[in-house]
């Protein structure tokens, strides 16, 4: 039989395909935006290559292809085979792009390459490869990197060291994190000599071992070949040394020590060992998990960051939540990585941002105003990938006050029980977690883990979900679901059928009309009966298309009334200037005098949190101390008076707030951070005479704002 020409397409399909035991087709060919046609091409060849190393083929039958657990193990060790250029493998379109981006990236300073060195590696025409270069242009833009071409003597990159090395930590994690294919790194290591993978993993591992370090598979691939491709930049293209003093903590951290050993194992040679040092010990925190229990030099630092993110998400909120020794350990768990992330301007692949701006476009906007001073220190903005995850994180905690979690009389009635860990840790999963409580009343979910957790999770678990099966501890063995974090109407039925397989749902219809129909018929199939019984059990009348959590939001001109706004007022110090844009509210019973005094009492305690912004406050106290209407009042000073903020007074404008639910306003408080972003909303307040103006001004911003979103 002819050897089998690989591509990236089959490679995806067979990761596909190690994701589940069992899947409809339909499905996988929506999945992999492929036609029948394809599929069917697809299956062959994978067939072909299980039939040449004597395996047995893949099962379809009846619309569904069955993976069996030796089957599974077959296809993963196709996926790590070793293999060469052309003979067994073509390179796609992005793949060749990602090629030549690293053939410029090893090249040393002052060298050059020329289109037919690209060509002649990557067995391509001219055409194909001038081709490559240009796309790849285009795509570099973005991170202010170039191609420069001199005709005579070829092509190089330029721009910042910083922003290069982004680049290719980039392409190296979306290879790994989405297309799952290696192959192409592997062919540019061997083209140019470099060290191997299990090379390095064999140095890396027994380090990491001397160290007491612990990686996820996944991150560690991605750690893996950074250092393969980055081993020469350090010797030829280093690092400024420009960072902050504060750095020097890192020089008592295991993973700085573990850095430099590398480092000196791996044999390079750096002209500036404590800066690259900073950088490699950078890389390794932004892929690990912040410990709060660990004693680090940063402690100190990473604990106040999260305080000061709660503090201020509680002023742009109106919220009053005090996080739970659980959930500020997560939140610290996910900003101490961010933090190194930013520090270096490290990449991060978040597949949830979309969803996050989508499902909770109200409290992103609120979290991203939440994280706009910090952009200061990084010197850059925050990446909406790393806001997203922060704002799971705040959703979580907004899910812990809707009271979603199964209660004890729940976890009694049950007998099964569910985990769900995710690879990519805890916040990620909290869209995952609401959707599979929705999808799934009679599993009692434990809260979601992270995949590295997996070993230590003592409790009984009947069922368990997880986002990648890469990272899997081989020992398990109870039923394992693979979910994409993102589920998908279609996905979503797919996966109930599925659990209802695995756990054996519905044994009582079974039993029932197998009796029924093995009276008068002969049945010529039995899985197949089972299957389709199973699909009719399991409708889609049974899914809902959104979780049931959501709750109808309260918009900013629900709350906000001209009857409610003062304009051109007088206030002596902060305290009257409180009272006074409370008092509208008063007057109509919106909120009781113990809650304005609330709100002067909290800030003598805690301090002037509430200036939100430059020459803003934003005042409110807790629901329980007396707030009997939602409602937002503003009063508008003609002498601003101070506060004590240190960055923001003097405060001209103060807003008065009442919320009777801590949940249900975030849409209004997105829709007015907004707005304090609107330069022309503070001349509308400065220049009005009417409360109504300033109304007509707001409505007119915010149709505006859903005419952009639409």
């Amino acid at each position: 039989m002819e050897a089998l020409n690989m591509n990236n397409d089959i490679y995806e399909m067979i990761h596909y395909l190690t994701m589940r035991e069992y899947m409809k087709i339909d499905m996988l060919q929506k999945e992999l935006h492929i036609t029948h046609r394809q599929f069917i091409y697809r299956i062959s060849k994978i067939n072909q290559l299980l039939n040449e190393r004597g395996k047995t083929e893949l099962r379809v039958h009846d619309q569904v292809i069955t993976v069996s657990k030796a089957t599974n193990e077959d296809l993963k060790s196709i996926l790590s085979e070793k293999i060469g250029l052309k003979e067994d493998y073509v390179l796609s379109r992005r793949e060749r792009i990602i090629c030549i981006f690293l053939m410029l990236f090893l090249n040393e300073p002052g060298m050059y390459l020329k289109i037919d060195v690209f060509s002649n590696q990557l067995q391509t025409s001219r055409t194909t490869t001038f081709s490559s270069i240009s796309d790849l242009k285009k795509i570099l833009v973005a991170d202010g990197v170039q191609i420069v071409n001199n005709r005579e003597q070829g092509y190089f990159l330029k721009g910042a060291e910083i922003d290069i090395r982004r680049v290719m930590s980039k392409f190296v994690i979306s290879s790994l994190s989405i297309d799952h294919n290696k192959k192409k790194f592997d062919l540019v290591i061997s083209g140019h000599g470099l060290l191997s993978y299990p090379e390095v993993l064999k140095v890396f591992q027994k380090t990491a071992d001397r160290y007491k370090l612990n990686f996820v598979k996944s991150r560690l691939d991605e750690l893996i070949y950074f250092l393969i491709f980055l081993r020469s930049r350090f010797c030829h293209h280093p690092l400024l040394n420009d960072y902050p003093q504060s750095l020097q903590m890192m020089t008592t951290f295991k993973e700085y020590d573990f850095s430099v050993d590398i480092i000196k194992q791996l044999n390079v040679q750096c002209s500036n060992l404590r800066t690259e040092s900073y950088y490699l010990t950078s890389w390794i925190l932004g892929i690990s998990f912040g410990d709060i229990h660990a004693d680090t030099k940063d402690k100190e630092l990473i604990t106040d960051w999260v305080k000061q993110l709660l503090l201020r998400f509680n002023s742009l909120s109106g919220n009053h939540y005090q996080a739970s020794p659980k959930v500020f350990e997560r939140l610290y768990a996910h900003i101490r990585p961010a933090y190194y992330r930013l520090l270096f301007d490290l990449p991060i692949l978040n597949p949830l941002t979309n969803r996050a701006k989508k499902e909770y476009s109200a409290l992103f906007s609120l979290v991203k105003e939440t994280v706009r001073p910090y952009e200061a220190m990084f010197g850059r903005p925050i990446p909406d990938e790393e806001v997203a995850y922060l704002t799971l994180h705040f959703a979580s905690i907004y899910f812990q006050e809707l009271g979603i979690d199964s209660s004890e009389k729940t976890i009694k009635q049950t007998r099964k029980y569910g985990l769900i860990a995710c690879s990519n840790g805890v916040g990620s999963s909290v869209i995952l977690y609401n959707e599979l409580v929705d999808m799934f009343p009679n599993i009692y979910f434990y809260h979601p883990i992270s995949t590295h957790e997996i070993k230590d999770f003592s409790k009984p678990v009947d069922i368990l979900f997880v986002t990648d099966s890469y990272d899997m501890p081989k020992e398990i063995d109870i039923p394992v679901v693979v979910v994409h974090p993102v589920i998908s109407l279609d996905e979503r039925y797919q996966l109930i059928h599925e659990v209802d397989m695995r756990m054996g749902r519905h044994s009582y219809q079974f039993e029932n009309l197998m009796r029924i129909i093995n009276e008068d018929t002969e049945i010529k199939c039995l899985g197949k009966l089972k299957r389709d019984l199973s699909a009719f059990l399991t409708t889609r009348s049974e899914i809902s298309e959104t979780p049931s959590f959501k709750k109808k939001n309260i918009k900013l001109l629900d709350i906000f009334q001209s009857s409610l706004i003062q304009l051109q007022v007088s206030a002596t110090d902060w305290q009257d200037s409180i009272r006074i844009a409370f008092a509208p509210l008063l007057k109509k019973k919106m909120v009781t005098s113990e809650y304005v005094q609330s709100t002067v009492q909290d800030l003598k305690k805690t301090g002037p949190y509430i200036v939100i912004t430059t020459h803003v406050a934003l005042a409110h106290s807790r629901a329980t101390n007396g707030a009997l209407k939602n409602a937002l009042g503003l009063a508008v000073l003609t002498s601003p008076v101070k506060f004590g903020s240190k960055h923001n007074d003097p405060v001209k404008y103060v807003f008065s707030l009442s919320v009777r639910e801590d949940t249900n306003h975030i849409t209004a408080m997105a829709e007015l951070t907004n707005l304090l972003n609107d330069k022309g909303f503070f001349q509308c307040l400065d220049n009005s005479t009417s409360p109504q103006t300033v109304i007509d001004y707001v409505k007119k911003q915010l149709e505006s704002q859903l005419k952009e979103g639409n």
